[in-house]
């Protein structure tokens, strides 16, 4: 590890994370590392090849620098420009999230001997070449990662959870569950199209009982569709800068099984998962297993009927809810972004 600058005031972390459709997530998680590094003094700088216009604002608004690439994120050529401005800015750590983030890229980026973390869900990469791989899901395990380097350590499970500080400031909130569910939220994160949004819709306005439900989209996804503006009880909603305050208000949730799952189980929201992508299957699976969430599988085998009768019946089963309510606040406590912050400076000192 190479020896660190240490007459700069600052440290300097430096990630590497796109947004896009599936990627919105993935930075998200990567804010919540950086406001845990800058509020110990550090400064963050965030590499990008995506536009991503509203994250980027958030970004920049909370004092991170943005670098922008003009390169094919996952490229030969990405990788030399990563490590290249990571070595400019004398980065004390290189943060890598993202599934085009393979072995290749990360030899090259570790090769200038900055320190490199590896943000990971389902060992993508044929072998690892990062100090650190953090692995924030239930079905994490040091089988997972038998491919790596000597030096490579390991943070695994839903202790290292990264939530951001509209969140951790909810650690001693205590959620009441009432007798019928009437406030619901859906956030399905990167759903490719609207047919499934559509569907939700429906759903819900055969649920007589619901009194409101925010429905939260991509601004993409928001422009394609319409709805009915006499439904008071739905609402569309853009990009949200506060979703510990929404969460906090529903009583129910369908949602991706991304990291937005970790949000409500920290908050306490009973969810109905719908799978999205392939990433999120073991993730919908294991909160199932632990009774923090109901697993309906694919979104394009969740049928409407099958839909209705699992949302009735969670509205309307307020032992359940409780019980998934708490399952999930004890499995996420909302200090993972500070352990994993420790470990980045236990582990470079």
């Amino acid at each position: 590890m190479r020896e660190r600058d240490r007459t700069r005031e600052r440290s300097r972390l430096v990630v590497r994370a796109d947004g896009g459709a599936f990627g919105f997530g993935h930075l998200m998680r990567c804010l919540a590392l950086a406001q845990a590094w800058n509020d110990r003094g550090g400064q963050t700088t965030f590499i990008m090849a995506l536009d991503t216009p509203a994250v980027e604002t958030r970004l920049r608004a909370e004092g991170n620098q943005i670098e922008k690439l003009s390169t094919r994120p996952g490229s030969v050529d990405d990788a030399a420009k990563t490590a290249s401005l990571a070595r400019k800015l004398n980065a004390d750590w290189t943060v890598l999230d993202g599934y085009q983030f393979g072995a290749e890229y990360q030899h090259d980026v570790r090769a200038m001997k900055t320190p490199l973390l590896v943000i990971d869900d389902n060992s993508h990469a044929s072998h690892y070449y990062a100090d650190l791989i953090l692995n924030q899901n239930l079905h994490a395990s040091e089988e997972m990662y038998k491919n790596r380097e000597g030096y490579t350590s390991l943070l695994l499970g839903p202790r290292y959870t990264l939530l951001r500080v509209e969140f951790t400031k909810w650690r001693e909130w205590v959620r009441e569950t009432p007798e019928l569910a009437t406030h619901l939220l859906v956030t399905l994160g990167g759903a490719p199209d609207t047919g499934t949004i559509q569907m939700v819709i429906r759903t819900l306005r055969e649920l007589d009982s619901v009194a409101r439900t925010m429905i939260i989209v991509g601004d993409e996804i928001k422009q394609k569709m319409t709805i009915d503006k006499s439904d008071k009880r739905i609402r569309l909603q853009g990009h949200v800068a506060d979703m510990a305050e929404v969460m906090s208000q529903c009583d129910i949730a369908i949602s991706g099984g991304g990291s937005t799952s970790w949000e409500l189980a920290f908050m306490g929201v009973p969810s109905i998962i719908m799978v999205l992508a392939d990433n999120q299957e073991k993730v919908a699976y294991s909160l199932d297993a632990e009774g923090i969430a109901t697993n309906l599988g694919w979104y394009t085998k969740v049928n409407q009927a099958t839909l209705v009768s699992s949302v009735a019946d969670l509205m309307h089963d307020p032992t359940t809810r409780r019980m998934m309510s708490e399952r999930g606040r004890r499995l996420v406590d909302g200090r993972g972004a500070e352990r994993v912050t420790a470990a980045l400076r236990d582990k470079s000192s």
